[in-house]
This record gives C-alpha cells, sequence and structure tokens, in this order.
C-alpha cells in the first residue's frame, strides 16, 4: 500500500504539480521545454506503474498541440473551482460599492486581478474567462438598473472605458505571476509584499484611470474643473483599493490554507505502511 501511494505521488509531483520555481510548469514540463537534465534519457528504463506504462523517449520535444492539450487538460482538472470562485464572488458583489449591512462591498478590481493571477499560466483560458467576467458584470449592471431601479449615473459613454480598466487589473495580475514563480516566491514573506504592491498598484491605476475616463467623457462634468472633480472622487480612494486588498488576502488565505490540507494529506499518505 505504501509503495502503490509512493508511486502515485511520485507519478503526479513530477507529471502534474506546478512548481513556482520553474515557472508555474511541472518538472517534466520544464524538462521537456528546456532539454535541461543531467541523465541520459536513453539509459533510463521503463517502468510499470499500476496499469500503465511510463517512459522517457529520446525526443522529449512536444509539439504545440500536445502541449497545449497537456495545458487545458491541467486547467480543466485543476482551475474550474478558480473559475467559479470568481464568477460567484463578481455576481454576489457587483450591486453594491460599498458595501452594506446586508451586502458585501463590490469585489469586481479583485476579481479581475486574481483572474490575471491564478490564470496566468493558461494565457487563452484566462482570455476567455475575462471576457466572461467583464459580460457578467455588464449583465450584472443592466439588470442592477432596469429591474432592481438602481440609478443609471454611470450608464454614460464613460462606461465603455471600464473594459480596459479591468484590463489592467487583469494585466497586472498576469504580469506578476510569473516573475513570482521565476524568483521562488511562496505565499510569505517577500512574495506576500510583492503580492500586496502589485495589487494596491494596480488598483490605484485603475481607480484614477476609470474616474478620468468618466469625467472626461461622460458628458456630466462641463462646468466642472478637473481639480474639483478630484477632490471629490479622492475620498473614494481609499476605500476601493482597500477593498481589493482585502478580498486578494482572502483569496491568499484560501490558498495557503489550500497547500497546508494538501500537504498534510500528502504527509499522512506517505505514513500509511
Amino acid at each position: 500500500l505504501f509503495n502503490d501511494k509512493l508511486l502515485d505521488y511520485l507519478v503526479w509531483f513530477n507529471t502534474e504539480r506546478p512548481h513556482y520555481g520553474l515557472g508555474l510548469k511541472s518538472p517534466c514540463e520544464f524538462l521537456q521545454e528546456h532539454h535541461q537534465c543531467n541523465m541520459y534519457w536513453r539509459k533510463t528504463p521503463p517502468f510499470m506503474h499500476h496499469h500503465f506504462l511510463i517512459q522517457f523517449p529520446p525526443d522529449l520535444a512536444l509539439n504545440k498541440q500536445q502541449h497545449e492539450g497537456i495545458q487545458m487538460k491541467l486547467f480543466q482538472s485543476r482551475m474550474w473551482v478558480i473559475v467559479a470562485g470568481l464568477i460567484l464572488a463578481m455576481a454576489a458583489t457587483r450591486f453594491n460599492h460599498f458595501g452594506s449591512a446586508v451586502s458585501l462591498p463590490d469585489a469586481s478590481y479583485a476579481v479581475f486581478f486574481l483572474c490575471g493571477l491564478y490564470l496566468a499560466r493558461f494565457t487563452r483560458a484566462s482570455i476567455v474567462v475575462f471576457t466572461v467576467l467583464l459580460l457578467e458584470a455588464g449583465l450584472v449592471d443592466y439588470y442592477a438598473t432596469s429591474v432592481q431601479g438602481i440609478s443609471d449615473w454611470c450608464m454614460t459613454p464613460a462606461y465603455w472605458f471600464l473594459i480596459p480598466t479591468y484590463g489592467s487589473l487583469w494585466f497586472a495580475g498576469h504580469w506578476f505571476a510569473p516573475r513570482f514563480a521565476r524568483e521562488g516566491h511562496t505565499m510569505e514573506g517577500k512574495g506576500l509584499i510583492g503580492l500586496a504592491l502589485t495589487a494596491g498598484a494596480a488598483s490605484s491605476f485603475a481607480f484614477v484611470f476609470s474616474n478620468a475616463s468618466f469625467y472626461l467623457f461622460s458628458g456630466r462634468f462641463n462646468d466642472m474643473t478637473a481639480i474639483e472633480y478630484a477632490s471629490r472622487v479622492a475620498q473614494y480612494y481609499v476605500s476601493y483599493v482597500s477593498v481589493a486588498l482585502l478580498y486578494v488576502a482572502c483569496a491568499v488565505a484560501i490558498h495557503v490554507t489550500f497547500n497546508i490540507i494538501s500537504k498534510e494529506r500528502a504527509h499522512s499518505s506517505s505514513d500509511v505502511v
């Protein structure tokens, strides 16, 4: 029983588990791409594991179609929980910007940032999820203004600038993820500091960009100077950025908890003889 579980773990660890130090790739994927190994693969014998054969062929290079197939398989088996969580967070919180006694504050900034961060390894899938989240945001806003009777003050030509606003948040997460992994950071210490700084900077830029666009293109501030407008919206800056950071912190807490549980399960399995 111990040997079977050990082999299961070793196969999973080397062929499927993403490693931050390898750019969110498994060891086998990394070797297939970079051909960096101190062993002679031709001398590595195949071995049987349960009902399938594992062997290392001389030519480790996978073609593009095979590599994308591996990525999509990993995405489908491991990332659907993240996608569902992002969609649910958007649906549950977008109705109220700052929250109330009965509703949570809007998580949109954090949702788009986390989409770029956690799905960075799967660029195409990440773009698809980003598009779905954009459509969801638009549908929620339409429902809120058309059915619930919430003010449509923000429904102006400037509303379209939310696309690049949320795109900047997605891009920041997508940009940070491989650098975070390449430097070998974990969800602690310097890694958390870098994540917080990136999320804070991305949220700040999104806040400034969206409000500047609203001032310039909404047509609602023709008689107001830019300085006066800036002084009025500045009071909301801390709320927007702090809420985004709070949601990112919640995601990190869930991430760390999941890793701890996974390690404990792996450790308990290795203790079974």
